[in-house]
């Protein structure tokens, strides 16, 4: 589900024209469901004149030392969509997971245009900086997925 197109002012306008007025009667009131067609129309192929700004910047703070598994799945499926970089904010067990996994990302801090928080963070063991770092992340204001762990 997402945001019915006249409550997603936040999301970048290639997103916005993918959408339609079309909704789903079971949908929460205010959110679509949305489908492969709609997502399809969504995703822009990139361009010879693309680089890594143009195609996107996504802050991941996901997985911990108890699930590194869930940073790497989740690092994994973004990479995947063709994002132009992944920062990946997590800890160090998780990141060196990560790295192994896919070395481009990059696993300092800097300039995000949307996250991915909270997959494998495990809320009873979660520390008062994990929570301070994903309040921050999520009080920028940007398009986030925000799973459990981030709650």
């Amino acid at each position: 589900m997402v945001p019915r197109p006249g409550a997603a002012a936040a999301f970048p306008r290639a997103y916005r024209e993918g959408m339609s007025d079309a909704h789903d009667d079971h949908a929460p009131d205010g959110w679509i469901r949305q489908d492969a067609e709609r997502t399809r129309r969504a995703i822009r192929l990139p361009r010879d004149d693309d680089d890594k700004y143009t195609r996107g910047v996504l802050g991941i703070r996901t997985g911990s030392d108890r699930y590194p598994g869930a940073a790497v799945l989740g690092v994994e499926a973004a990479a995947r969509t063709g994002v132009g970089m992944i920062r990946y904010l997590g800890p160090a067990g998780a990141s060196a997971s990560v790295l192994a996994r896919r070395p481009e990302v990059v696993t300092a801090d800097g300039r995000v245009q949307a996250w991915l928080v909270g997959s494998g963070i495990d809320q009873a063991h979660r520390d008062e900086a994990a929570t301070d770092a994903i309040a921050a992340a999520l009080g920028q204001g940007l398009p986030a997925v925000v799973d459990a762990g981030a709650l």
